[in-house]
């Protein structure tokens, strides 16, 4: 499912006290159901003090540019 097509992509920022952070890409089916298809998980480093401006948009940027 969702070869060559739209990747949904949603991030949960700060989800426990270790700063993570993570992303969910899901593709949607023949059905309109929504399929998870990869979770990104991101831990920030403990002097961040806003998790959400620690990951690294570059490896993420790579990573779904495989995607295509």
């Amino acid at each position: 499912y969702g070869h060559k097509k739209l990747l949904l992509l949603d991030g949960t920022l700060g989800i426990n006290s270790a700063h993570s952070l993570l992303f969910i890409g899901m593709v949607v089916d023949n059905a309109k159901k929504g399929i998870p298809v990869v979770f990104f998980h991101f831990t920030a480093k403990k002097s961040t003090t806003a998790a959400h401006t620690d990951y690294d948009g570059l490896l993420l940027q790579d990573l779904l540019g495989h995607w295509k």
